[in-house]
């Protein structure tokens, strides 16, 4: 049996090829809203 290469995410490991689409589903779950909150933190100076 071939030992699989992990890596972390959050508090667990994951596979490497797992960890990729996770990243993925995170970052599209958060780009939308990125913009308007960088616009209030920054007081729209940026």
């Amino acid at each position: 049996m071939e030992k699989q290469e992990t890596a972390p995410f959050g508090f667990k490991q994951v596979s490497q090829g797992e960890k990729q689409g996770m990243v993925n589903d995170v970052f599209s779950a958060v780009a939308s809203r990125y913009d308007q909150m960088n616009d209030l933190m920054s007081g729209g100076l940026h």
